[in-house]
């Protein structure tokens, strides 16, 4: 491997993974991150205090330091704009990454989707709010979904049953939202990476979410109980890599299939993703350290992956508890006595404090509780998630 530092975007609690990849082969990082008491600035040679979204200012900063090494990588776990800057970052320390152009792509997600369904991807059918507005009565298929162009994490998405309500919806909008046809059936998330131009698969998991919108995302199982899917998603990834000029770094994407068994994009971003797949599902389920990958891909080595062939008898699932429909105060936790339990723990983590807000419509980030566990072949059932051996209490606040 190369030998130098590692430019590393953010400090915070979720890049500690990569952090400990870059440490446990030697190289030095360069942390940047406004927050000074980040957990890892602990793992980092050298700290910069400054917001991983100000590149230029990053960038200014770095040619003042006098380094006895050169910049050999450039990482990011984070997502969003951040990844912008990695990708500027990238291109003026001459290391592997992605055009700063591409990349920003990505982030008006309805004229991405757009892009990819002129060259070949299959998605929901599309519409912006001028189409809709201009539509002919009947000619819309519902239920559609609302998503905010440049949404995060399931923020701000609307489920649209009828066009009475979406005549609501148009009228007290100020974002900029656009719309898809709903899709009804099982669904993807998909971890990736793409070196040298090439989409390399990780990871097929199962999605659940909650039936309500903004569809908060409930468990991760791997590996997928529709394998007959992954063939084509690695098909149509190896395509978005080819068209968008993706050139080296991560990937996620989700994908539903129709009760006909078409499959559809749902989302693509050039980013590690997060529901805590890379770091635990991941290394439970094979023992495989994605972050390690990850390095060698920044730094242009060949990657290894994990032989996802091999056959096991156990899944491993991600699953969190998350408000009830309706209810945004968060009370506390009780036991379950009739919890599943073939299920073996091996991470467990509570994100909110007893009383705090948890409106379902902030999306993700209104969980409580996130749990990994694994559970034998013989007592999944792909239909029904397990109990857990808690479950959260909520209240409304009018």
């Amino acid at each position: 491997m190369k030998k130098g530092y590692i430019l590393n975007l953010g400090a915070g609690e979720n890049q500690v993974p990569f952090l400990e990849a870059c440490d446990k082969f030697g190289y030095p990082v360069i942390s940047i991150d406004k927050n000074e008491s980040s957990p890892g600035f602990h793992l980092s040679k050298i700290k910069v205090i400054e917001s991983i979204h100000e590149y230029r200012k990053i960038y200014n900063s770095l040619l003042k330091i006098l380094l006895d090494a050169p910049i050999v990588g450039v990482g990011c776990r984070s997502y969003g704009k951040a990844v912008i800057s990695a990708s500027y970052l990238a291109e003026k320390f001459e290391v592997p990454g992605n055009s700063n152009s591409i990349i920003k792509k990505f982030y008006n997600k309805a004229l991405l989707k757009k892009f990819l369904s002129e060259n070949g991807i299959s998605i929901p059918p599309q519409f912006l709010l001028e189409e809709i507005t201009s539509a002919n009565p009947g000619s819309i298929e519902f239920p559609l979904i609302a998503k905010p162009i440049n949404s995060e994490a399931k923020k701000g998405i609307e489920l649209i049953p009828n066009e009475k309500i979406l005549s609501q919806f148009i009228r007290r909008q100020k974002s900029k939202y656009y719309f898809e046809e709903f899709i009804d059936g099982p669904e993807f998330t998909v971890l990736g990476f793409v070196q040298n131009n090439q989409f390399q698969l990780v990871s097929v998991t199962d999605k659940y979410t909650t039936s309500y919108p903004p569809f908060l995302e409930i468990a991760h199982v791997i590996p997928t109980s529709y394998p007959e899917f992954i063939g084509e998603i690695i098909l149509y990834c190896k395509r978005i890599a080819q068209v968008t000029g993706l050139e080296n770094g991560p990937m996620v994407a989700e994908f539903k299939a129709n009760k006909l068994g078409q499959l559809f994009l749902i989302e693509v971003m050039p980013e590690i993703g997060g529901e805590y797949l890379a770091e635990k599902l991941l290394n439970s389920y094979s023992g495989y350290n994605y972050f390690e990958d990850y390095l060698k891909l920044i730094l242009g080595e060949k990657i290894q992956l994990f032989d996802r062939n091999k056959k096991r008898k156990f899944k491993s699932v991600i699953q969190f508890i998350v408000p009830e429909e309706g209810k945004n105060i968060f009370k506390g936790f009780q036991n379950r006595g009739d919890y599943e339990r073939s299920i073996k723990i091996y991470f467990d983590k509570i994100l909110k404090k007893e009383n705090e807000y948890v409106d379902p419509s902030f999306g993700n980030s209104s969980r409580v509780r996130v749990v990994g566990y694994t559970i034998k072949n013989e007592f999944w059932d792909k239909n029904k998630l397990p109990a857990l051996p808690w479950e959260g209490i909520f209240e409304k606040q009018s």
